[in-house]
């Protein structure tokens, strides 16, 4: 296994989509705010009663921030956050640095 350097951050939820990315955890949480917004999903807390909502929404407790690569970062920006990727240890990085 090769060394792994943590160039940024990612949101992500539990089926690997990744929502936000920045250059911080912070950054990354807003980016996907702003991802969220403008997709028309509700941020919703754990204890928001859900029974009576229509439209699309989230629980923020089923959305993950992670440490990433630079090249991960890079493959967001190029691709979009519904693609393929993995780890090494607890750092999201591409399918390439993981099987590297």
């Amino acid at each position: 296994m090769s060394d792994i350097t943590i160039n940024g951050y990612i949101v992500h939820d539990h089926d690997g989509v990744i929502h936000g990315y920045g250059a911080t955890s912070n950054e990354a949480w807003a980016d996907m705010l702003i991802t969220m917004q403008n997709a028309n999903i509700e941020m919703l807390d754990e204890y928001a009663d859900t029974s009576g909502k229509c439209g699309s929404w989230v629980f923020e407790s089923d959305l993950v921030v992670a440490p990433a690569t630079a090249a991960l970062l890079q493959l967001v920006v190029d691709a979009g956050g519904n693609c393929s990727w993995g780890r090494i240890g607890r750092v999201a990085c591409t399918v390439d640095e993981e099987l590297a």
